[in-house]
């Protein structure tokens, strides 16, 4: 046969093409159509046209030509989906030829395609070897023999017929390539000899330079792997995964995994298995998933969000922590809890626009589960009553994998009297900012991160850092020397808004102005009530500041969602002013202790309103409990006087 020779066929002409390969039986041409349909021509080798320096077998041509005729067969039964489609059967100058469709194989690309590519290829061979291995091997494995279709699926070619099986000895011997069969190839194959060829073909991909100018490949070794291949094979399996930008975190084990793989597939000793060898497909198909797992593993499965049962018809009751958890599952059986990073996302049901509740006090616990997965026991301390929903996202650490989430709703009911609070105040300051803010440290529970959320919290940024924290004021500087407590009287006060050039609008604990000590006697026009001022601590009591004047340190609060529930502390649950600490930064736009207050802004008179009408509640709450007293007293003092008279 030669290059563009006409071939006529079923009434269609087709023209030869280049030779593509030989092969231990026949030869493989490429064919093309009038309408550019390309195919594949296999013809059965004739004694007359192959040129060898061994002597060719009496019956030659008859071998051939039964081994072209049973292969035709076997791809005409379509027994399995991973075989190639058999176009037609012909005769070509006496000998047996078939035609099928044009594909792509795997002799060019073993030492080209990216590792964990190759790893999932060969994980997809070894699979169709186990459906093969129940009737019988492949016997002839090799990478010119594994097809790949235009959607990158494997498909086994050249399969060991029983005409091949019985002239295997006499036609290998004919053949000048590399070879993919162990030391002890001899006689019928068996399952053993697929599994070889398995591993021969991923040492050499793992083994290959692709920065190379000419890929460099390592010599197939025969007698199993020494040390030095070993080490060589392990280096240049992590070079590949770093050229691949595989997960960071797992390369190491899987270099180590895989070494260990083909440590054991190419031994040259051939039993018992275990330790050498693999006996068949089904024994290796879990050792090659493991390792490429390990290259970019994933979360592949979420469960449901569960709540606990102290949640009837997702509802908490008053004094309950909101419990809930998730299960949750990776693509590698080797990861744990550690390589899980997660994301709590708090939302607020009845808010409008962005509707996201901060939950400081969120832990969790990990358990194990069955079926190699873990549980997640989300707890939320202190969260207000409201109805919520939860997003939690979790991933891999390192993967860049997209988050998979798992979504619930719940709703926490408030106790007996409770009453939200009013946001007048600060529902249209923005939330305080410290410029170099560093995250607060995390909690944990049972050794586990915590993961919190505050109002600007972004999922992707919470995967990143592990867990989200809200931030905290960074404390003046200790350098320099540290003056004595400074003693003053608690007060109480009100939280009031005012403006602060460094801060932007943030929340302070300023205390009302006094009032005039000594009134002027000319007629003064009428003004706003004056407020309840606020007795002034001793200035007397306070030693000497030494150094600037301290800094007012307030607590950052983060204003609430419209439609979440949120209690503001009372003044009996304020801590006191910390002492000073010189070296902080620039206070002077801020009020010192032993200045005169009434240089503050002067409270608003809604808000000093507001203050007398909290007082008069409180001395009409006050009046009340004693009068209720008196009448219990007077209730007592006359039953006692008619036990006496009687």
């Amino acid at each position: 046969m030669k290059t563009g020779e006409a071939i006529e066929a079923q009434g269609q002409t087709w023209r030869v093409g280049q030779r593509l390969g030989t092969g231990l039986w026949g030869s493989s041409w490429a064919l093309r159509d009038d309408a550019g349909h390309e195919r594949v021509l296999k013809v059965a080798h004739q004694a007359a046209l192959i040129h060898s320096e061994e002597p060719l077998p009496a019956d030659f041509d008859a071998i051939c030509a039964a081994c072209a005729r049973e292969q035709a067969e076997l791809l005409s039964a379509a027994e399995h989906a991973f075989l190639p489609t058999l176009e037609l059967t012909l005769d070509i100058d006496g000998a047996p030829a078939f035609i099928t469709r044009r594909y792509a194989s795997l002799h060019g690309r073993v030492t080209t395609m990216p590792l964990g590519e190759l790893l999932d290829l060969l994980l997809q061979v070894n699979r169709q070897l186990e459906l093969l291995h129940r009737s019988g091997p492949h016997g002839n494995l090799r990478p010119s023999n594994i097809l790949l279709t235009e959607h990158g699926a494997p498909l086994l070619a050249d399969l060991a017929t029983p005409a091949l099986r019985r002239s295997w000895q006499s036609l290998t011997a004919l053949a000048s390539r590399a070879s993919y069969h162990p030391p002890e190839a001899i006689g019928t194959p068996i399952p053993a000899w697929d599994t070889w060829a398995v591993c021969m073909l991923l040492f050499r991909g793992a083994t290959a330079l692709t920065d190379a100018p000419r890929a460099e490949v390592e010599p197939l070794p025969t007698t199993g792997l020494d040390k030095l291949q070993l080490a060589t094979l392990k280096d240049r399996a992590l070079a590949r995964f770093a050229d691949e930008h595989a997960n960071p975190r797992f390369a190491n084990r899987a270099a180590d995994r895989l070494k260990s793989l083909l440590h054991r597939g190419i031994t040259a000793e051939a039993a018992p298995s275990p330790p050498y060898r693999f006996h068949d497909a089904a024994a290796l198909t879990p050792r090659i998933q493991e390792v490429a797992s390990l290259v970019s593993p994933r979360v592949d499965t979420v469960g449901r969000l569960l709540l606990a049962s102290a949640a009837k018809n997702s509802v908490f009751q008053a004094g309950d922590t909101p419990r809930f958890s998730i299960t949750v599952g990776t693509s590698c059986d080797a990861t744990t809890h550690e390589d899980i990073v997660c994301g709590i996302q708090i939302l607020d049901r009845d808010a409008a626009g962005d509707a996201r509740v901060a939950v400081p006090g969120a832990r969790y616990t990990v358990k194990p589960s069955p079926g190699g997965r873990v549980r997640f026991e989300f707890e939320l301390v202190d969260l207000a009553p409201g109805r919520f929903r939860a997003n939690i996202a979790f991933a891999v650490k390192d993967s860049g994998h997209e988050p998979t989430v798992a979504s619930g709703e719940f709703e926490v009911r408030p106790p007996p009297g409770y009453v939200p609070p009013t946001r007048q105040d600060f529902e249209e300051s923005s939330p305080i900012t410290f410029p170099g803010a560093r995250p607060e440290p995390l909690h944990t529970s049972k050794d586990l991160s915590l993961s919190s959320q505050d109002p600007s919290f972004d999922m992707a940024e919470a995967l990143a850092a592990d867990a989200g924290a809200l931030p905290m004021p960074i404390a003046p500087s200790t350098a320099g020397p540290v003056p004595e407590p400074i003693t003053h009287q608690v007060v109480p006060f009100t939280r009031t808004a005012v403006a602060n050039d460094d801060f932007g609008t943030a929340l302070s604990d300023a205390e009302p102005p006094e009032a005039d000590p000594e009134p002027s006697p000319e007629p003064m026009p009428a003004r706003a009530p004056e407020p309840i001022r606020a007795p002034e601590p001793p200035r007397s009591a306070a030693p000497p500041l030494r150094g600037p004047a301290p800094p007012a340190v307030a607590t950052p609060i983060a204003p609430a969602s419209p439609g979440a529930w949120e209690a503001l502390p009372s003044a009996d649950d304020l801590p006191s002013p910390e002492p000073w600490v010189p070296g902080g930064r620039d206070t002077s736009d801020l009020p010192t202790w032993g200045e005169d207050l009434d240089a503050q802004p002067t409270a608003s008179f809604e808000q000093q309103l507001r203050r007398l009408l909290e007082r008069a509640r409180a001395d009409l709450q006050t009046a009340a409990l004693i009068g209720m007293v008196l009448i219990l007293s007077v209730i007592l003092v006359l039953v006692t006087l008619l036990k006496a008279c009687t």
